[in-house]
């Protein structure tokens, strides 16, 4: 009995002591992992910082900034600038009038477009007088006819002219009904009847505001997302070149070096499109364009997050065919192939605004990643994709880019060290490449 006890508790005290030295490493393990995982974190954060305070303080960056911000400037003022005033029509009134009377003017003005201001004239000398002077254009004596300083010919079709026609047939109907004996109530409501319902099969799909935003976010766009993949790609090649990235890599991993290039220029980005646009919402705002009436703001919150998302998709394409590159001389050539995709998203998109309906290649390029930033906004803002289906496209893109993330940190990490002569595609992407001459 005392054997078997003895030998009991000594298989309990090994195995509590096999259990301590494994949870020992475990934990060591763990804390090690955590260790490595901080040291990446603080790294790919050093080179983020990096990438957003050399592009900040360039020169190039602040001029090409300021160079992009007044000319938003230019497009939300000069449109301000240069619109005609609305005209003014200065109607002067003889005799007693009606509040009918008064208001069937200034609905002539606003049918026309014409700001309308009326003043009360003792006489009709007065009232002649005020027309040779200027200081009135037309002059209404008593309720039965117009006065003019100059006549108007058939043929004028100025303001005024188109002005004094409408008021002369609205009120020549209206002293034809009251001399017919009907009631001054009901003579509104036969001169102004409510409009007839407008039924229709389908609902609306085009809205001037969702077109001018859908305008306004696929220009956006594609400008930004060539403008930060060109920094991408040209910032990567220039550290190849001058071999600042040899002592890069010896102080953090490629991976991290990608990330963080990666993410300092996509804030850098981020903040230049915010700034972008919130100047031009608030300068327009301010001097009265229709820019801002002529925005649609769900749109716009649309067309920013798939900006967002094509950089993302897009990023890592230009940051892995960099690492291809030797030279600066030889960027255009590697990047014409991505420019295409965008270029003929933009194209398509642009071709959708003015079509009635979307063709099955627009709804079929709204869910291709390359396209997708492109079209579906567009298609989204002119109401022919829905909430679920924007949702769908997203996710099919966000698995996308991380696909292409995985692909282009392969692609990185294998090429961006090997110099001497361009590095082709398909060597970096065997299981074991063969390594290059220096």
């Amino acid at each position: 009995m005392k054997t078997a006890i003895i030998i009991s508790l000594a298989v309990v005290l090994v195995g509590v002591r096999i259990w301590r030295h494994r949870y020992a490493r475990k934990t060591v393990g763990a804390s090690d992992e955590s260790a490595t995982r901080g040291r990446r974190r603080g790294d790919v954060e050093l080179i983020a910082r990096r990438e957003v305070h050399e592009r900040v303080t360039s020169r190039v960056f602040r001029i090409g900034t300021i160079i992009v911000l007044l000319g938003v400037a230019a497009a939300v003022v000069i449109p301000v600038i240069r619109k005609a005033p609305t005209p003014l029509a200065r109607v002067g009134i003889v005799g007693p009038t009606t509040a009918l009377v008064r208001g069937t003017l200034h609905a002539s003005g606003t049918e026309l477009g014409v700001r309308v201001r009326v003043d009360n004239e003792s006489s009709v000398g007065a009232a002649e007088q005020a027309l040779r002077s200027g200081r009135i254009d037309l002059a209404l004596v008593d309720n039965r006819y117009l006065l003019v300083d100059q006549g108007f010919a058939a043929s004028d079709t100025s303001s005024l002219a188109l002005f004094a026609g409408s008021v002369a047939r609205y009120l020549g109907v209206e002293v034809a009904l009251h001399r017919a004996g009907v009631a001054s109530a009901r003579i509104g409501a036969l001169t102004s009847p409510a409009p007839l319902p407008i039924t229709s099969l389908k609902p609306a799909r085009h809205h001037n505001a969702n077109l001018v935003t859908a305008l306004y976010v696929l220009i956006l766009t594609y400008v930004l997302l060539t403008q930060y993949g060109t920094w991408l790609l040209m910032g990567v090649v220039e550290e190849k070149s001058n071999r600042v990235v040899e002592v890069l890599l010896s102080a953090v991993s490629p991976l991290c070096l990608l990330i963080g290039k990666v993410l300092g220029i996509g804030l850098v980005a981020l903040a230049q499109a915010a700034t972008i646009v919130a100047v031009a919402l608030c300068l327009g705002a301010a001097v009265g364009s229709n820019l801002v009436k002529g925005t649609a703001p769900v749109p716009v919150v649309v067309g920013l997050v798939w900006l967002v998302l094509g950089y993302a998709f897009y990023c890592w394409l230009y940051a892995a065919i960099g690492s291809l590159v030797e030279r600066q001389e030889q960027v255009q050539s590697v990047a014409f192939p991505v420019q295409l995709p965008l270029l003929f998203g933009y194209i398509i998109s642009f071709t959708a605004l003015g079509a009635s309906s979307p063709s099955a290649l627009n709804q079929v390029l709204a869910y291709l990643p390359p396209t997708a930033p492109f079209v579906m906004p567009v298609l989204f803002a002119l109401g022919q994709m829905a909430w679920w289906q924007v949702v769908i496209s997203g996710l099919v893109t966000a698995g996308a880019t991380i696909g292409m993330a995985r692909l282009a940190a392969t692609i990185y990490r294998r090429a961006i060290l090997r110099t001497g002569r361009t590095v082709k595609l398909k060597e970096v992407l065997r299981r074991q490449a063969r390594p290059l001459s220096a």
